[in-house]
């Protein structure tokens, strides 16, 4: 009987053991990689939150519009800016600068749900559709089932910020229209694509900040691009008509 209780000691208190010593490797692995971007902030304000961020061995991200590793975005106020709508796009955390300070004073990275921006924190309408929007994402990202084409032209500057947007959503960018849950345009090619393709949905550029700023993702109506025929065919098509 002594022998067996000897063998279990010796059989469990290695494990034990291995677990007790290994407390601080475990520790440091479930230390959370943190990529923050700053919003709304003055040069100075960013300043010293970098030097925070940095001292917890976080990263902050000092571009003007959202990357794909950012994991929470830090915002002085809510706002419909590319950075706050890349959040919702996302799925990042979109948190108030309380986090940043808590977690200094705290050594660690604290909870994050204690400091996301929620509507009662704003009194704008907008500041509280974004608050919820945020916290609507579903996981993968916004546009994590879309398929796009995006059919714009190239140099528009929003339309460089709805490419960024659909891109850190979770979008797949597509070449094709027969390859698109969603054609991205300012126009139908013709009067009938939209009858030739009756699974696709074609919207205007400005659906996307829409939704992500309302969580309105089925109130499409609006957004819906039409055919606008060009300007020599309308002209060719006027005279005609008047002759």
């Amino acid at each position: 009987s002594s022998s067996s209780s000897s063998n279990a000691k010796f059989f469990f208190s290695p494990v034990f053991l291995w677990d007790t010593n290994d407390l601080p490797k475990r520790a440091r692995a479930m230390q959370r990689d943190v990529v923050l971007q700053l919003t709304g902030f003055q040069e100075s304000q960013e300043k010293e939150l970098v030097r925070k961020v940095e001292q917890l061995s976080g990263r902050v991200v000092r571009k003007k519009h959202p990357v794909p590793e950012c994991t929470h975005v830090v915002a002085s106020r809510l706002e419909p800016n590319e950075k706050v709508l890349g959040a919702c796009a996302k799925g990042a955390w979109l948190l108030k600068p309380e986090f940043v300070d808590a977690s200094v004073r705290s050594g660690c990275w604290v909870n994050e749900q204690d400091f996301v921006w929620n509507s009662a924190d704003v009194a704008d309408k907008m500041g509280q559709k974004l608050a919820k929007a945020a916290q609507r994402v579903p996981g993968g990202g916004a546009f994590a089932q879309w398929h796009v084409f995006l059919r714009c032209p190239a140099g528009e500057s929003n339309v460089q910020s709805v490419q960024r947007l659909l891109s850190v959503g979770g979008a797949t960018l597509v070449d094709r229209v027969d390859q698109a849950t969603h054609v991205i345009t300012r126009s139908l090619a013709d009067s009938e694509e939209n009858v030739r393709h009756p699974d696709v949905q074609f919207l205007t550029p400005e659906f996307v900040p829409f939704c992500l700023a309302t969580g309105r993702f089925r109130d499409q109506e609006k957004y819906r691009a039409k055919y606008h025929p060009p300007r020599a065919k309308r002209r060719a098509s006027s005279s005609s008509s008047g002759g």
